[in-house]
């Protein structure tokens, strides 16, 4: 004889109390009667728990790992703190993953930033250097 689960519409034996397809229970049952499973049973039959959800927290590892290919001693620390915060936010700390992802855009921000500070500098070093040899042959001639 045969039952239809009620959860999934799937055809199962009338003496089972779970679907073996969806897992979930085919009727009410109390612990501790003859023949109804026991909690431990039931919770091993109704199949794995769905994962908490977990929030999204960015970790800015693409802006860290830009940061240590343009400025690598000011990237590293960016590359860290950006690889922590997946595992505090599954851990749930929350605050510390969130932390640790300011952290990271920080030290990337600082990276780029002294990457284009240095290149401004070398640039007007370069501009002045050229100006002052253009100037002094004119200066030298009168």
């Amino acid at each position: 004889m045969n039952q239809t689960c009620p959860h999934c519409g799937k055809i199962v034996d009338v003496t089972a109390h779970f679907c073996p397809d969806c897992g979930k229970p085919l009727k009410d049952f109390t612990p501790g009667l003859p023949g109804a499973p026991t909690q431990e049973q039931a919770q091993a039959t109704a199949g794995p728990t769905a994962p908490p959800q977990v929030p999204y927290i960015p970790n800015n590892l693409a802006l860290a790992i830009i940061a240590v290919v343009l400025c690598w001693p000011l990237g590293i620390p960016a590359i860290v703190y950006a690889t922590q915060v997946d595992g505090l936010a599954r851990a749930q700390q929350y605050d510390a993953a969130r932390r640790n992802a300011e952290l990271a855009k920080k030290w990337s921000i600082a990276a780029i930033g002294l990457l284009i500070a240095g290149v401004l500098i070398y640039f007007l070093i370069f501009v002045v250097m050229f100006g002052v040899m253009a100037i002094v042959p004119a200066i030298t001639q009168n």
